[in-house]
This record gives structure tokens, C-alpha cells and sequence, in this order.
């Protein structure tokens, strides 16, 4: 079941990726500009939002082991 998750989480980091390259796009009938087809890119500088996305993964990271640590602990 952990393995099938992960797969699952791992697999979506390709569409939620937050840094793409649009190589083609479209207006739709609002006016709006809307992308046909993008390509990740890793980002360019280490500015806030990478640094940002970075702080996020290790607090989640912690937050893991602290419950796991507080369920052990518990027993």
C-alpha cells in the first residue's frame, strides 16, 4: 500500500511541478492566453519561491518522523 502511494505521489510531481517552459499556447474565447504544451525546467535561481518549496519539503520530512516517533514512543 506505501509503495502503491508513493508511485502515485511521485508520479504527479510532473504535472504539479511548479516551474514549466510554455512552448505553446493558445487564446481561448475570453481573451485569455492558455497553454497547450509545457515542459518542466529546473528553476533558474535560488530566490524565495525555491527556497520556499525547500523549507516545505523539510518541514514535511520532520513532520513525518515526528509523528512516527511520537506513535513508537507511545506503544
Amino acid at each position: 500500500m506505501v509503495a502503491t502511494l508513493i508511485g502515485l505521489m511521485i508520479g504527479s510531481l510532473r504535472k504539479v511541478w511548479p516551474w514549466k517552459e510554455t512552448l505553446a499556447s493558445v487564446v481561448d474565447p475570453h481573451g485569455q492566453m492558455v497553454p497547450l504544451v509545457q515542459s518542466n525546467i529546473l528553476p533558474g535561481q535560488w530566490n524565495g519561491e525555491v527556497l520556499a518549496a525547500l523549507s516545505l519539503i523539510v518541514a514535511g520530512l520532520l513532520a513525518v518522523l515526528l509523528l512516527d516517533w511520537l506513535g513508537n514512543r507511545m506503544k
